[in-house]
């Protein structure tokens, strides 16, 4: 039977799919988490990374996991890249996993560029990243050290290259959008994919997950940053402890407590920096999405 392998982009519902649906639903088999995948596929170095090895890892090239029942799956948006560096080692996941899956089915979900680039600064804060968006997305890099590429988000450039790798008809794309306009059909169209024709899935939970901070409030969060260690601030001003973190909570909770009671907000200048910096560099990307998907991406806010 052959895997599914869910490679992201993030920001795409993949945190949901992961808990609500492939975990849940006994049409599938997950056969390795986010640590598990990190260590067996991303972090080797390409002198050491060694595909038999990196199965046996995993557990999914046992006799007990081939005679396992369910399709095997493995999600993980780490698996697109790191975009916070650049993505920089998406071509050498894929062709690792091309070297320890020759015949998986390949699932890559995609988002609208302009909500991805707010998701992503708003998870840059959240990281503990005290920039303000300008200087995020316009830095510039030095020698050796890389930082966030907007064309990351060129998505043919991936899908061509999985398509190039793996069997004909075995990558599909699909659009977060669709996700969060009916997640049931959503997951459906996803285990017919992977069942290679018409599966029975489980009731879907289809309660959303989580809701981000609004762009409003990220000074403030980016504020109580200089206080906070976090994965992209190892080193606060002032490390006030527990303390920070608690504060950071707090006035993150109640934003999403004053979105769930007056509306979610607009991204503000946040999002007028997007679109006017950013549109342009995926029109011809997109149009290439389109002719994939055969349909209109334009009502769904892609820059086209």
């Amino acid at each position: 039977m052959s895997a599914l392998i869910h490679i992201g982009y993030h920001k795409t519902g993949t945190t949901w799919l992961q808990e609500r649906f492939f975990g849940r639903d006994p049409i599938f088999r997950v056969i390795a988490t986010h640590p598990a995948i990190d260590a067996a596929i991303v972090r080797p170095n390409s002198l050491d990374f060694d595909p038999a090895k990196a199965l046996s890892d995993l557990g999914a090239g046992s006799n007990a996991a081939k005679a396992s029942t369910g399709i095997p799956v493995m999600s993980s948006e780490i698996l697109s890249g790191n975009p916070f560096t650049g993505a920089r080692e998406s071509h050498v996941i894929a062709h690792r996993l091309r070297a320890m899956f020759p015949d998986a089915r390949v699932l890559i979900t995609v988002r609208n560029q302009m909500a991805m680039l707010s998701s992503f600064y708003k998870q840059y804060v959240r990281f503990g990243g005290r920039l303000g968006h300008r200087d995020f997305f316009l830095a510039k890099p030095e020698i050796e050290y890389y930082g966030f590429e907007a064309r990351h988000l060129q998505y043919d450039r991936l899908i061509d290259l999985y398509a190039g790798l793996f069997p004909k008809g075995n990558v599909s794309v699909m659009l977060y959008e669709d996700f969060s306009r009916g997640p049931a059909a959503f997951c459906q169209q996803i285990a017919d994919f992977a069942n290679g024709g018409p599966a029975k899935i489980q009731p879907v939970d289809s309660r959303p997950r989580g809701v981000s901070a609004s762009a409003q409030i990220l000074p403030v969060l980016r504020q109580i940053n200089r206080f906070r260690a976090g994965p992209l601030n190892a080193t606060p001003c002032l490390s006030l402890g527990w303390l920070s973190y608690k504060a950071y909570r707090a006035v993150e909770k109640l934003d999403v407590q004053s979105q769930a009671r007056w509306g979610r907000r607009s991204d503000g200048s946040l999002g007028e920096f997007i679109r006017e910096r950013f549109a342009d560099s995926y029109r011809s990307s997109n149009a290439k999405l389109a002719a994939l998907l055969k349909r209109d991406l334009a009502p769904l806010a892609y820059p086209v």
